[in-house]
């Protein structure tokens, strides 16, 4: 196996590991001049040729990888379409870098189109380890892909098996003609190989004390039984209420009878007797007329004597009141050694009576225990609520002298003056209000 030959690589301003050590001025020169003479019609077409040598096609069915590929997509069933693009588009790169190398003719020499051949087969190989790495990932993805579709496919096996489970399962709870057509099925199941083929069970025997179908007839008989006991009570029930509805019928016929042999006139008392009808409303007439002519009068008098007040001085009103007795003072009852105070309260004074009895009541009156004398009592026993839990312990303020002149407030000293004079309504002078404080 001859071993490949490994292109030179130029950068810029870095000489080739296999050009000579130094050359002269003329040789420079000469170089150069044969770099700008030697762009020839014979020698593009070499350099073309060149090219073409350097980067030959590479054909899919001569490369191991491209065949693996090949051979993976057409197990699976799969297009070509991604391979096909991909060569199509190295043709065209090819075919651009040739024109490139056309148009370069005039300003460039031989060196720079081997410069440009050797960068182009660099950049073909990055391109074939690129598309290397893309067609591992490809593979990568499809595997994927390949993997779930199995899975999918398990489990629409194990959905499909566990349905017709169930199936053969309800069918097997069936009568026994069912179960007879199942055997059938089961033995004729191999003749009909053209069909799509399923998974049967194999018949188990079950107990009669195990068959749900026996279960299934007593609950239902029970149900039967449950629902002609329930039509029966509401049936009983129904005509008790119809008994009830005739019985209340009956007592309201029976109240109407009684009520429509009632008499229809009303009992009243008019148009009895029209001439003692006539003399009370005439008594009644004249009582109406006699006071509202006392009530005239009055408001008459009423004015009057205002009007002749007011052309009186003091001391003639003072004297005409007093005669009257319009000044003097009703006498207050004494109230009693520690009694108790109720207040009088609050009444309609509207009607006449009741106001006059309130006025002449005495509310200061001793009641309950207060009408004994309890002055004459020891003065142990002066107290409330003697002998109670509620007992007090002073009978009023008088009895008990409270005042303490030691204290602090009691004496007289500058201080106590001071607070007094702040205490309002102490001050004898009054001054107007102002925003500022007035320094004593």
């Amino acid at each position: 196996m001859s071993k490949r030959a490994r292109p030179v690589i130029y950068r810029k301003g870095k000489a080739p590991t296999d050009a000579p050590g130094d050359l002269s001025d003329s040789d420079e020169d000469n170089v150069s001049q044969t770099r700008h003479t030697s762009a020839t019609p014979a020698s593009i077409e070499k350099s073309i040729a060149e090219i073409s040598t350097v980067q030959p096609f590479i054909d899919p069915s001569s490369d191991r990888r491209l065949r693996r590929l090949q051979s993976s997509r057409n197990e699976k069933g799969e297009d070509l379409d991604v391979d096909s693009r991909r060569a199509a588009r190295a043709q065209r790169a090819r075919q651009a870098r040739l024109e490139e190398v056309r148009e370069s003719e005039r300003d460039t020499g031989g060196r720079s189109v081997s410069v440009k051949m050797e960068r182009d087969g660099g950049e073909d190989e990055q391109e074939r380890e690129g598309d290397e790495e893309d067609e591992d990932a490809a593979a990568e993805r499809r595997q994927r892909l390949r993997q779930k579709a199995l899975e999918r496919r398990r489990a629409e096996e194990e959905a499909a098996l566990q349905q017709e489970a169930e199936r053969v399962k309800e069918e097997s709870e069936g009568t026994g003609e069912e179960s007879d057509e199942c055997t059938s099925e089961y033995t004729t199941d191999s003749e009909d190989e053209t069909g799509p083929t399923r998974t049967l069970l194999k018949p188990v025997f079950i107990p009669k004390n195990h068959r749900e179908t026996i279960f299934e007839k007593e609950r239902m008989e029970r149900e039967a039984e449950e629902a002609e006991q329930k039509r029966l009570k509401q049936a009983e029930e129904r005509k008790q209420e119809s008994h009830h509805m005739v019985e209340e019928e009956l007592r309201k016929e029976a109240a109407a009878e009684e009520i429509s042999a009632l008499p229809t006139d009303v009992d009243d008392t008019d148009n009895i007797d029209e001439e003692a009808e006539f003399a009370a409303w005439k008594l009644r007439e004249l009582l109406r007329i006699k006071r509202e002519r006392a009530e005239k009068h009055a408001r008459e008098q009423e004015k009057l004597d205002l009007e002749r007040r007011r052309l009186m001085t003091d001391e003639e009103i003072a004297r005409e009141n007093q005669k009257l007795g319009k000044m003097t003072q009703k006498e207050k009852s004494q109230m009693r050694f520690m009694q108790k105070y109720y207040h009088k309260g609050a009444f309609y004074n509207d009607d006449g009576d009741v106001g006059k009895a309130l006025q002449q009541r005495d509310f200061a009156a001793p009641t309950l225990e207060d009408k004994f004398d309890k002055s004459s009592l020891p003065a142990v026993m002066q107290v409330k609520n003697f002998g109670r839990a509620g007992q007090t312990k002073y009978t009023h303020l008088a009895d008990q002298d409270t005042t303490s002149f030691e204290a602090g407030w009691a004496q007289k000293s500058e201080v106590n003056k001071r607070a007094l004079n702040k205490l309002g309504g102490m001050k004898t002078g009054f001054d107007k209000p102002t925003k500022r404080r007035r320094m004593d």
